[in-house]
């Protein structure tokens, strides 16, 4: 399968100390991770990444779980064949990262190709040195008239 990610390009607030960079630049790269994780449908990767509070919510209402999360990707219900994440933004508060982006999603579920265009607030948590994901809410993209 070839699958493809776009680097995150974030737009970060940020007090501009050392300190906050690097983690600023943890956060980015777990963000990237679990979008590999989720090409590449890997439990492993995926249980790393999300805390075992994890509360996965779509633009249709469906909560998920982590174990209900990991195991739609793992499974093959929930099938990414390309993640793009833009506009990333990325506020630092203690061991907590709030992030908001755009996210553009190529799957094919349940037999059928499709794309999905959403705007994803997300809540990281450092634990034991390691950010990973506690809470992640979608929700569709305006469109203007």
């Amino acid at each position: 399968m070839n699958h493809n990610t776009t680097p995150v390009i974030p737009q970060v607030l940020a007090n501009g100390s050392r300190e906050s960079t690097a983690a600023e630049a943890a956060v980015l790269q777990a963000m990237h991770a679990l979008s590999q994780a989720c090409l590449n449908a890997d439990r492993t990767q995926l249980a790393a990444l999300t805390t075992a509070a994890l509360s996965y919510s779509h633009t249709d209402g469906r909560l998920q779980t982590r174990e209900t999360f990991i195991d739609a990707v793992a499974n093959g219900q929930s099938v990414f064949r390309g993640i793009e994440l833009r506009n990333v933004l990325v506020q630092l508060s203690g061991e907590i990262a709030l992030v908001n982006h755009r996210a553009l999603y190529s799957t094919f579920n349940q037999g059928e190709p499709g794309t999905s265009d959403v705007q994803v607030s997300q809540v990281w948590q450092c634990d034991g040195g390691a950010w990973r994901l506690r809470l992640r809410q979608a929700y569709k993209t305006q469109t203007t008239v």
